[in-house]
């Protein structure tokens, strides 16, 4: 091959390599634009113990559940998580039971897609005299 040849060969391989990685499919996925929550209530929330001059996480409950594509939430996906969460597991099930949500959509159209929320509590300090 020709010392003039081979940039030309180079560059041709580029393109190529260039054009098929972002060809692909040749479509990209849609996103999904999450759901939107149309309750403005706060669940119940019992304040949890905490050991003196512990390290207090910032959000002691977190909350993760699918919201249907006609906007109520699936109570078989719910996550309750976080140093609260035994304590206010009822609670939240119940708040999350009367949520309402704008369901999340991909191209226009509503589809299931998680929701998730966190809560701060207060916090007892458990002073041993």
């Amino acid at each position: 091959m020709s010392r003039h040849l081979r940039p030309v060969v180079a560059a041709v391989l580029i393109a190529v390599s260039l054009a098929c990685a972002s060809g692909g499919s040749g479509s990209a996925k849609p996103r999904v634009k999450p759901p939107a929550l149309l309750t403005r209530t706060g669940p119940e929330l019992v304040p949890v113990s905490v050991t003196p001059n512990a390290p207090r996480p910032a959000r002691l409950v977190e909350v993760e559940v699918t919201v249907n594509p006609d906007g109520t939430p699936d109570l078989s996906t719910l996550k309750v998580t976080g140093q609260g969460a035994a304590a206010n597991r009822a609670a939240i099930t119940t708040w999350v039971q009367g949520l309402r949500f704008a369901p999340a959509t991909q191209d226009g159209i509503p589809v299931a897609a998680p929701y998730r929320t966190s809560f701060g509590m207060t916090i007892r300090t458990g002073v041993v005299r």
